[in-house]
């Protein structure tokens, strides 16, 4: 099992607040007067090591607080680096060493004007993204109505509805604890899914791909 620092996303939920509070200033001052939402984008917030972003047309070395187009990108951490990003919608996304994510889809709506509470997503979003290998720890806002969140491993579809998740996945399994909020686990071949209460933690595990996954529901480990 990887070992992501759970506690360390609990706290980053206000630093990832904060965070974007910058991306949306930088991103608003990147328009230059042209009235342009930042929206659908992702704010680099920390990077440790090496990471790599490919943006389909190429691809360089993360680097922190530069901006993005989040849809169709391909993010990826080294074996000993991990870096951290914001999207547009106020989502913060750490990510563990040696773990890669392919942003399928994220689409965002222009920002509602004059917001007050920046712990609510700005506007409607889309997000779908699927995850190969590796860790990530997601820290949401509170989603608005009409808004969907769903992340996939080979293993099973993991739709979030907020707002602090962990998701592990190797060629074998995927765990997926949650911290706080409601999230719901499914798979190919499955009727309906599987819901998660804060504390509690899924572990997916797919035989073939001819029959369904088999999700086993526990209490997260005190050790996680």
């Amino acid at each position: 099992m990887s070992t992501i620092k759970r506690p360390t996303c609990k706290a980053l939920s206000v630093f990832f607040i904060a965070a974007f509070a910058v991306a949306f200033t930088s991103l608003a001052q990147a328009a230059d007067g042209k009235r342009k939402n930042p929206t659908s984008k992702l704010y680099v917030a920390d990077v440790e090591g090496i990471s790599s972003i490919n943006t389909g047309e190429k691809i360089e070395d993360l680097t922190k607080k530069t901006v993005h187009n989040a849809e169709g990108v391909i993010l990826e951490t080294s074996p000993d680096s991990n870096n951290a990003i914001v999207l547009s919608n106020g989502t913060g996304i750490a990510f563990d060493p040696d773990t890669r994510l392919e942003m399928k889809r994220f689409l965002q709506e222009p920002f509602s004007p004059n917001r007050t509470d920046l712990e609510v997503e700005p506007s409607v979003s889309q997000t779908t993204a699927f995850i190969p290998r590796g860790t990530v720890g997601l820290c949401t806002s509170k989603m608005v109505a009409g808004s969907t969140m769903n992340y996939n491993t080979r293993h099973a579809n993991i739709s979030i509805r907020g707002r602090k998740a962990v998701i592990e996945t190797t060629d074998n399994e995927t765990i997926v604890s949650l911290l706080e909020g409601d999230v719901t686990v499914r798979g190919d071949l499955m009727a309906g899914g599987q819901s998660l209460k804060p504390g509690q933690q899924a572990i997916i595990t797919r035989n073939s791909n001819s029959e369904a996954p088999l999700i086993k529901i526990q209490d997260i480990p005190p050790a996680d």
